[in-house]
């Protein structure tokens, strides 16, 4: 499982998760193997991310817009460990936000 929280002390709780399909818990007998289309899971924790929201002074429904979108581009190969693959996720968070109606995140 990859946390995707960012210099986030090891205690404290993450905001969000990205778990690939070959990690992700079955939830009945019928349904542990993902089906082929399945990319994935994108999953937060609503308590955290509203707490975030009100620290940084954002609406809760942007920044819960925003992580789902981080962590779905999480899913299909995106990744901010170097400062040009961050520019290249965050250039596409921001346009995808956008077009839904969501401020600039940053």
């Amino acid at each position: 499982m990859k946390n995707t929280a960012v210099n986030a002390p090891a205690a404290m709780p993450s905001s969000k998760l990205s778990l690939p399909p070959e990690r992700r818990v079955a939830t009945s007998a019928n349904s542990s193997a993902p089906a082929p289309s399945d990319s994935g899971a994108a999953v937060s924790c609503a308590p955290v991310v509203a707490r975030e929201a009100r620290a940084q002074g954002k609406p809760v429904a942007s920044h819960h817009a925003h992580l789902l979108v981080h962590g779905l581009l999480h899913l299909q190969g995106f990744d901010h460990e170097r400062a040009a693959d961050a520019r290249r996720m965050e250039a596409r968070e921001r346009s995808i936000l956008a077009r839904l109606g969501f401020p600039d995140p940053y």
